[in-house]
C-alpha cells in the first residue's frame, strides 16, 4: 500500500464541517465522518485571509476551559496533504 493511501483523521471546523464544502470546493473525499470535540481548545474567528478582505476565517487556540465541536472525518493521506496546500 502506497504511504499516501494510508487513511489519517481530520478534525474539522467551520465550513470543512458541511461535507458538500469538503468534497466539492475542497475537493476532498472522506471514508467515514462522526462528530467530534477538541477538549482544551477554543474557536477563534482570527485567521486572516490571502486576500485582504476585512473577513477572518476560523482558528483554533489552546485553551485548557474550552471545547471545540466539529466532524473527525477519515481520509486518505494524499488528500490530506492536498488540503495543506489549499489551506
Amino acid at each position: 500500500m502506497s504511504v499516501l493511501a494510508e487513511t489519517v483523521r481530520y478534525f474539522a471546523y467551520g465550513s470543512n464541517m458541511c461535507s458538500t464544502t469538503l468534497s466539492g470546493r475542497r475537493g476532498i473525499t472522506f471514508r467515514s465522518a462522526t462528530a467530534a470535540r477538541a477538549i482544551g481548545y477554543r474557536l477563534a474567528l482570527d485567521k486572516p485571509g490571502m486576500i485582504s478582505t476585512g473577513h477572518a476565517y476560523a482558528n483554533l487556540h489552546i485553551d485548557a476551559a474550552e471545547e471545540v465541536w466539529g466532524v473527525l472525518y477519515e481520509i486518505t493521506l494524499g488528500r490530506r496533504l492536498f488540503k495543506c496546500t489549499a489551506e
